[in-house]
């Protein structure tokens, strides 16, 4: 059943060409990917040689009593696997499951578990660097509230790729797993100067993972750290029109198009535009240390992906899928406000706060800051700064209008 006004949903079909809601067809993909899971886990059968003809004969003697059979393993026996840390026989909880109880626990074992399937990923297109390549990881570059970030190197020609993994604080279903990666596979689809190249997104162990470009600047917040709090004007401005310029590509790209020239095929795909939804300086990341880096969008999917397979939620922090920071008010309040005007005001906000190194909203002490985010208005640029040109000030000021509309 498809709700009226809801005609413009994703269409899905089932095998009879009827069109079939959400759910069944989430039910029928969980059910086709666990049918290939077992059957991949099968051991091929052994082809056996045609039985030699006998020649006539007088009958033989009655036949002695035949053996009893061997028994079969039992079902713990059957289902157990070697772990693929240590060696250890383990039961596993989910048909990704390839580490036991103790290794599943150290973050290293799991990244190792994941390069060793990197070694062996289904064949595509030749740029993307996956089939047949032997990953090495070579050190940490930052720790999240989710997970790790990584840089691997490709043991065939050294190439090096950030390695994003993120552990949920539940437990993956396969259907969740299925709805992360309908929407982390729309990253992949993205082929934009100033948006990160995302080459592969799966999930194992519990744990998703992402393969993407390694960026050697690092993000604009390493940035404003390492030049004492904020930009020049000159610098916030050359990585703010990059970063621009990557949302108007994302916000009209035709995703389906996309995933067939990319991919060569389309998974789950069937979108016209991408709004990111956690904009800010620690998803923009720049190509190197120079003055005039290649601003890049990183990201891009993730927060759409946790929210579409129920994994996002309330953070011991306070903070709800994004930074409130550079969050909205109206997204704030409904996380499924996703309009390109969120991404814009995002910008806004970032570029604000590299000109300022303050939020802005005037967050004070002993106040209730989700009551200041949801009810006050950002702080005039000029008052934080009177030296920014009442030009620029202007473009800014309007770009973090809120009410009625947002000013872009």
């Amino acid at each position: 059943t498809v709700m009226e006004g809801a005609e413009s949903t994703l269409l899905h079909y089932n095998a009879d060409g009827d069109r079939i809601c959400e759910t069944c067809w989430l039910e029928s993909e969980k059910a086709r990917i666990e049918k290939a899971m077992v059957d991949m886990q099968k051991p091929k059968a052994e082809p056996q040689e045609p039985t030699p003809m006998k020649p006539e004969r007088e009958p033989d003697p009655a036949p002695e009593p035949e053996p009893e059979p061997e028994s079969e393993p039992g079902p713990e026996e059957s289902d157990q696997r070697v772990c693929s840390e240590c060696g250890k026989l383990f039961t596993p909880t989910a048909p990704d499951n390839h580490l036991c109880a103790s290794c599943l626990g150290n973050r290293g074992a799991v990244l190792n578990d994941i390069l060793r399937l990197l070694d062996i990923a289904p064949p595509q297109q030749e740029e993307i660097p996956l089939p047949g390549h032997s990953f090495e990881r070579i050190r940490k570059l930052g720790n999240g509230g989710m997970g790790e970030v990584w840089e691997v190197r490709d043991k065939e020609n050294g190439q090096s790729y950030a390695m994003k993994t993120m552990l949920p604080e539940v437990r993956v279903t396969e259907d969740a797993k299925i709805r992360f990666l309908r929407e982390a596979s729309v990253a992949t689809a993205m082929d934009h100067k100033n948006v990160i190249k995302t080459y592969h997104s799966d999930c194992t162990d519990n744990t998703f993972y992402v393969l993407m470009e390694l960026c050697k600047g690092g993000s604009v917040d390493d940035l404003i750290k390492r030049k004492g709090g904020k930009l020049s004007l000159e610098q916030a401005l050359w990585i703010t029109l990059q970063v621009l310029s990557g949302l108007d590509y994302m916000h009209h790209a035709d995703v389906k198009a996309l995933a067939r020239k990319r991919l060569g095929r389309v998974f789950y795909l069937d979108a016209k535009g991408v709004v990111h939804r956690d904009l800010k300086p620690g998803n923009i990341f720049l190509s190197d240390t120079s003055d005039h880096p290649i601003a890049k969008v990183a990201d891009l999917g993730m927060a759409k992906a946790f929210s579409a397979a129920s994994l996002s939620r309330v953070t011991k922090s306070g903070t709800i899928m994004g930074t409130p920071l550079f969050m909205p008010r109206a997204q704030i309040m409904d996380f499924k406000y996703a309009k390109p005007g969120v991404d814009v005001w995002a910008a806004a906000a970032s570029l604000y706060y590299m000109l300022t190194g303050a939020p802005v909203k005037n967050i004070r002490p002993g106040k209730n800051v989700w009551a200041i985010l949801v009810s006050e208005n950002a702080v005039p640029i000029r008052e934080r700064d009177p030296s920014i040109p009442q030009s620029i000030a202007r473009v800014i000021d309007k770009a973090l209008r809120e009410q009625p509309d947002f000013g872009y």
